[in-house]
């Protein structure tokens, strides 16, 4: 049953469309020229890591509804290594039958990681402890009753990239999500430098 389903993409006319063409979306090309998986990707930078990996690249807005809506229809199966792009783009073609891996609704709460930390709370997936607040006064609030104590990291739930966590340098305070610190150090790993106390915790970055 395996070899008769990978019958259908290996050297095929089947196509893979990515929104996205950074070094995930170069990883998972990796993969799909094993498999001889034409694929097409969508990036609005014309560096893109992806663009000398892929079949087909095409310079476009990935917040753009056209432009996503437009590329979706070229390609068989739509994914995405990324999360800012158009939802509504998606969700009108799985309305048209496309299909699109993962669905537009999971794309929905990992764009916002307040909605995601709610959702493995709710569904008692391990996280780390964490506090979603409207306004800076609720923030200072809740470290003045303790409620939240230090350290913490704290940056905003959406359009934020992985390695920007500090929400107020970055721009106007609009709501947050503060995850705190395990109050326990970790267990020593394998990268600490010679002369420093493996049992220390390091103290998070000014914010």
């Amino acid at each position: 049953m395996y070899l008769c389903v990978m019958a259908n993409y290996f050297s095929s006319n089947f196509t893979l469309g990515i929104l996205g063409g950074g070094q995930l979306g170069k990883m998972m090309l990796y993969e799909t020229r094993k498999f001889d998986i034409t694929t097409h990707v969508l990036d609005p930078s014309l560096e893109a890591p992806c663009r000398i990996a892929c079949d087909h690249f095409t310079q476009g807005d990935l917040m753009d509804y056209d432009t996503v809506y437009a590329f979706g229809k070229k390609v068989d199966i739509l994914t995405f290594e990324i999360e800012g792009v158009n939802i509504e783009a998606l969700e009108a073609l799985e309305k048209e039958g496309k299909k699109v891996y993962p669905s537009s609704k999971t794309l929905r709460n990992i764009q916002d990681k307040g909605v995601q930390k709610k959702f493995y709370d709710t569904h008692k997936i391990p996280t780390a402890p964490f506090s979603v607040f409207e306004t800076i006064a609720l923030v200072k609030k809740a470290v003045a009753s303790g409620e939240l104590k230090l350290p913490f990291v704290w940056k905003s739930p959406r359009s934020v990239h992985i390695s920007m966590p500090c929400a107020m340098p970055l721009r106007p305070f609009c709501r947050s999500i503060a995850v705190q610190y395990p109050s326990k150090p970790p267990p020593p790993k394998r990268w600490d430098l010679p002369g420093v106390k493996r049992d220390s915790w390091p103290k998070p970055p000014p914010c």
